[in-house]
């Protein structure tokens, strides 16, 4: 078994402007970065007097960024990980659901109701979702303990599967999840494994952020 410990990216000034990011490569804002720190001081605390897990991240910058505070505070190099990206919102990107409604108003209107596949051009979910657990079950056969640095949709995915698809979840930035991780455990028809279980998490509720 491994020990995930996901993290949420810090805060950017899109998530404050409650813009959808997917791939566009925004940095972290004052916020973020003082969210980073006080995120990678959690860490080395529960860590003291422990081996340091392995650090991975997804490339974008708002996710880099937060990791190298965590890097820091642990005295480990992040290991960059293209495939822990948030899912791409083709369309959306840079904009707000309200603002992508006013061109597209029958596609937002699905999606709102759950489409998840309703905006155009965006990541196709089921797509998503092999890829959030093929890397991080890579992950959890490389290294018995680890933090990983993601992305909010990447998070709900996970929780989706712990708690149950039809679930909702507000995920603030640098909210920290702990998982046990069977690397055996495979997602989709053909699983095998034990699926994974939550251990704990520090969640906390962030009226900025919408349900994705």
């Amino acid at each position: 078994m491994a020990d995930l410990w996901l993290v949420r990216h810090g805060e950017t000034d899109w998530n404050r402007e409650r813009r959808l990011q997917g791939h566009r490569d925004i940095p972290l804002n004052a916020t973020g970065l003082d969210q980073a720190g006080e995120v990678a001081a959690c860490l080395a605390e529960r860590f003291a007097g422990r081996p340091s897990p392995e650090i991975y991240t997804s490339d974008l910058r708002r996710a880099a960024q937060t990791a190298q505070a965590v890097g820091r505070a642990l005295e480990r190099r992040p290991r960059i990980a293209r495939k822990l990206r948030e899912r791409s919102f083709g369309l959306c990107e840079g904009k707000t659901l309200n603002e992508l409604a006013e061109t597209h108003p029958e596609q937002v209107a699905a999606y709102r109701r759950g489409d998840k596949d309703a905006i155009p051009e965006v990541e196709p979910y089921a797509a998503f979702i092999e890829r959030t657990f093929r890397a991080l079950r890579a992950i959890a056969n490389r290294s018995e303990s680890a933090v990983v640095v993601t992305h909010g949709g990447l998070l709900k995915v996970v929780l989706r599967r712990v708690h149950g698809p039809g679930k909702q979840f507000m995920i603030a930035n640098t909210a920290l999840y702990a998982f046990e991780w069977d690397p055996a455990w495979r997602w989709g028809a053909n699983s095998a494994g034990r699926p994974p279980r939550q251990l704990l998490d520090d969640v906390a509720s962030d009226p900025l952020l919408e349900p994705v």
